[in-house]
């Protein structure tokens, strides 16, 4: 792109440009000139890129990959080595998986950025946005699971802490989760379920025939699922059914569960027949 080192640091005292250009990303043109290259390498590419709390692994590896910020193979590579960045962090990492650890939100990116640094703000940003507030708390895989299976569960803010009641109650009474979100990651893709998915998916993943917690955590979890599972509401839940309108009808008993999915069947009815609905 440079003919002339030369001339372009002629060109670049001229300027009154800065002697350094910062590492990053840099977009040039077919047939630039020295002053038009020097010019671009005052501005690297950066990208506001947003990685959603309801994402796992999979999918944040291919939407970077969409964006050309880096390759989906080398970001899941580094997923499935957690103990090279023990060095960076204070809490202990699994051994097999970084699933769950890596913290969700809006990240200034570039294209052709190495995996490894995306995977070292996620986890900085775990450290100092989840690990230090909640006094760095214990037993993260348990906690962490739990919480990714809140993440996925529930739309709204003020229910978390219920449905993570649910789940500990049900833990305790070792009654099976029977949730879906997680039978979804067994199959690495959203989408609505059939009788049929939660009959015949084997595996740790599906919580209609597996009792317990799925064996690591499903999605990226946010602050406040993480705070909803280590304090669930002292409540009796052992149910609960989602509306269309994003909260939940919870109940204590079987048969006040019936009667709640009862409630949901209706509001889907008078949706689907709202002018404007398709």
């Amino acid at each position: 792109m440079i003919r002339s080192a030369k001339l372009a640091e002629l060109l670049n005292i001229f300027m009154r440009a800065p002697k350094s250009v910062l590492a990053g990303t840099y977009r040039f043109g077919p047939g630039e000139s020295e002053v038009q290259v020097l010019r671009s390498l005052r501005f690297p590419i950066i990208l506001q890129f947003r990685i959603p709390s309801t994402n796992w692994g999979e999918r944040t590896s291919r939407l970077l990959q969409e964006h050309d910020i880096c390759p989906a193979s080398d970001y899941m590579a580094l997923m499935r080595s957690p103990k090279q960045f023990q060095s960076m962090v204070d809490f202990p990492l699994p051994n097999d998986s970084l699933e769950g650890y890596l913290y969700p939100g809006t990240y200034q990116l570039a294209p052709l950025m190495p995996a490894k640094e995306i995977i070292e703000m996620q986890l900085s940003n775990f450290q100092k946005k989840v690990y230090d507030p909640l006094n760095k708390p214990a037993d993260l895989p348990k906690l962490l699971t739990i919480a990714s299976l809140i993440e996925l569960e529930v739309g709204r803010n003020e229910e978390r802490s219920l449905v993570s009641a649910v789940i500990w109650n049900r833990l305790h009474k070792k009654m099976r989760l029977q949730i879906d979100a997680s039978l979804n990651y067994a199959i690495q893709k959203w989408r609505p379920l059939k009788l049929s998915d939660l009959r015949n998916i084997p595996g740790p993943y599906n919580l209609y025939t597996h009792s317990g917690l799925p064996p690591h955590p499903i999605c990226s979890p946010t602050f406040n699922s993480v705070e909803a599972a280590m304090y669930p509401s002292n409540v009796d839940y052992l149910y609960y059914v989602a509306l269309p309108n994003g909260h939940s009808l919870f109940s204590a008993t079987f048969q006040g569960h019936k009667e709640n999915i009862k409630l949901r069947k209706a509001a889907l009815e008078v949706r689907k027949h709202r002018p404007g609905n398709p």
